[in-house]
């Protein structure tokens, strides 16, 4: 099982609609609980398994203005632990991908509109590796790990994929 469903947008303080808050924790968080709800039991029965979720970056460093977001993530990082103390011993691996800006359709907005220029200029030079958005290939490659018996010692483990971002600049 890949979590991998979730909602991005602005979530700032004073200015967030209560049905803005709960697409968000409904798609990032409840959804991947209810996922693995539904799949793990079964995978339990038959022995074994996979679960790789998908946190973010930003459920490890904070962002004012997707403050929502940045809890219902770190919320799945924390589920992830526990879901991984209830599962390992039914044979089940459970694992966490947190990456950070990635090249995809849902913000091509930020990488390619000049009103996006100064916030472009902010992700490149938090990037550490000098790449402000990592290949969403990169990201797959990971997960294909964490679903291989590769993977099979490590249980609760959130990966941060974010070009560097998060441990400093």
């Amino acid at each position: 099982l890949v979590n991998g469903a979730g909602v991005f947008y602005p979530t700032k303080l004073g200015d967030t609609p209560e049905e803005h808050f709960d697409d968000i924790v409904d798609s990032c968080l409840k959804g991947a609980f209810y996922m693995c709800h539904a799949v793990g039991p079964g995978m339990a029965e038959r022995g074994g398994g996979k679960i790789v979720n998908f946190g973010s970056a930003a459920g490890i460093q904070g962002r004012s203005a997707y403050i929502v977001y940045g809890a219902a993530k770190a919320g799945v990082m924390q589920m992830t632990r526990s879901l991984a103390c209830a599962l390992a011993p039914q044979g089940i691996n459970v694992n966490c991908i947190a990456p950070g800006n990635t090249a995809t359709p849902m913000n091509e907005n930020v990488r390619t509109e000049d009103v996006y220029a100064e916030t472009r200029e902010i992700i490149k030079s938090r990037a550490l590796s000098g790449r402000p958005f990592s290949d969403p290939k990169e990201i797959a490659a990971m997960a294909l790990f964490l679903v291989s018996d590769a993977a099979k010692p490590m249980h609760g483990e959130t990966v941060v994929i974010d070009e560097g971002a998060n441990i400093g600049f």
